[in-house]
């Protein structure tokens, strides 16, 4: 399967794989293992769409690898270039009538940043925070949204900093081959602040008859800054200097796959099949 955004670290020039195999454990239970067969039933005649920004993305590409190897070549078709009028990137599997999607819409509400190419990290944005309904008439019929956005609102101080991990001031990710170790480890950012708020929303949600799980993923990611793709994916527009100096570029943002998000979407999975 065509790994989308450079997800494919190994691809990138990575020789050390040992990130590929760990595995996350919880206390108290055991997650079921991925079963692609299994998936692709519970998916038959259905639509999964993943909304938000190219995090989301990877956790997508993930899901599409995860069940790559269990449906016929002739049986999917794939649109690696997504759509510039709809902005999604969208693997239908013909033999199950499903569809695994991706939609781009880095706050969910509208932006300036909305178009799926071009957009940029550090553009001023504009946004719309009362509009919505642009976008969601392209997932209005699906039947499993999963959304993300936290990263473009926090912008532009969203830094991954080494100092975290026991590092010299200003680095980064760039050459790290080891998880953090230490249960329960906190990277210092405003994830703890947040956490509340939002559980207040999804309480505030339910009084009013909408249901929606959080899945939380921060806090097992945080863990693994061995497992970013660093100076593994593609990058356009580098300058010669930082061509020189490879951990200035380093991607401390988004993650190898194989990797962190299969671990992700084995919490979705666990979820589809057991809640």
């Amino acid at each position: 399967m065509h790994m989308f955004n450079g997800g494919s670290c190994e691809r990138g020039g990575r020789l050390n794989t040992k990130y590929q195999h760990w595995r996350w454990q919880p206390h108290g239970c055991d997650l079921p293992r991925f079963n692609a067969k299994a998936m692709l039933e519970r998916l038959r005649g259905k639509r999964l769409v993943f909304v938000g920004d190219s995090i989301t993305r990877n956790q997508w590409a993930s899901m599409v690898c995860l069940l790559d190897s269990s449906v016929s070549l002739g049986l999917k078709s794939v649109n690696p270039n997504g759509s510039l009028t709809d902005f999604k990137l969208k693997v239908m599997l013909k033999d199950y009538n499903a569809s695994i999607e991706h939609y781009w819409s880095p706050y969910l509400v509208e932006s300036n940043l909305d178009h799926p190419v071009v957009h940029h990290f550090s553009q001023e944005q504009i946004l719309g925070v009362h509009s919505i309904a642009k976008h969601a008439r392209h997932w209005t019929n699906a039947d499993i949204l999963v959304f993300d956005s936290y990263m473009w609102w926090r912008r532009p101080k969203l830094k991954v900093l080494g100092e975290d991990w026991g590092k010299a001031k200003g680095e980064n990710c760039y050459n790290e081959t080891e998880p953090i170790l230490k249960e329960g480890y906190h990277a210092n950012d405003s994830y703890s602040g947040l956490r509340p708020m939002v559980e207040n929303a999804i309480k505030g949600l339910k009084r009013s008859g909408l249901t929606v799980q959080i899945i939380d993923i921060t806090q097992l990611s945080q863990y693994r800054k061995d497992a970013h793709t660093s100076i593994y994916r593609k990058m356009v527009g580098l300058t010669k200097e930082q061509i020189a100096n490879p951990k200035s570029h380093a991607d401390c943002i988004h993650w190898c796959i194989p990797g962190v998000p299969d671990v992700w979407n084995e919490l979705l999975y666990a979820y589809i099949f057991h809640f």
